[in-house]
């Protein structure tokens, strides 16, 4: 015999407030770039957001292996994610970082934000943090850094022609300032 329910005991919640503040934050990450990811001391995953993995040139998930994550650091740089957690909560460094992201095999500079808090459930710490790409950035610096020594060497080479100049020269040779006084 089938039962048929005598009384059903829930209640409702309007989460519209909530699925606001959901959307209004997906859209600011994917309008400022900005990647969310969140690691809970001693598991191998971490959950990231699709902008995260977008900035990563990942596949979106919600949840990634770490050593997937770190595995797009090239070179000496540090890991997006470090495993080994301090002693105590805190505000960790930012640390600059760059990847190859394995969706295209560009070289990009990334960013890395956050702090590690205590986590109630398993009494570790989790580390929330937020990433963001600053190649462009990182390319002007190197231009900036490049025009520098390139002026420097200019400066330098106009210098020794000048002082060629008054070395050499059999003429009389002064100099006046725009108001006229020799200088």
């Amino acid at each position: 015999l089938p039962t048929q329910p005598v009384r059903f005991s829930g209640a409702m919640v309007d989460i519209t407030d909530q699925k606001r503040a959901e959307e209004l934050l997906r859209i600011a990450q994917t309008a400022g770039g900005v990647g969310t990811f969140e690691y809970i001391e001693g598991f191998g995953t971490a959950v990231t957001s699709n902008q995260f993995c977008w900035l990563l040139g990942l596949q979106p998930a919600e949840d990634l292996p770490v050593h997937t994550i770190n595995a797009v650091v090239g070179g000496r740089d540090p890991p997006i994610i470090d495993v080994t957690m301090p002693a105590r909560a805190g505000q960790a460094p930012r640390t600059e970082f760059r990847i190859t992201r394995p969706d295209t095999g560009e070289t990009r500079w990334l960013t890395r934000r956050g702090e590690y808090r205590p986590d109630s459930e398993n009494g570790g710490l989790r580390f929330s943090g937020v990433v963001y790409d600053i190649t462009d950035s990182k390319r002007t610096e190197e231009a900036l850094r490049s025009l520098n020594e390139t002026l420097e060497q200019r400066v330098e080479e106009r210098t020794r022609e000048r002082d060629g100049i008054w070395k050499l020269s059999q003429d009389l040779l002064g100099i006046c300032s725009a108001d006229g006084v020799w200088l």
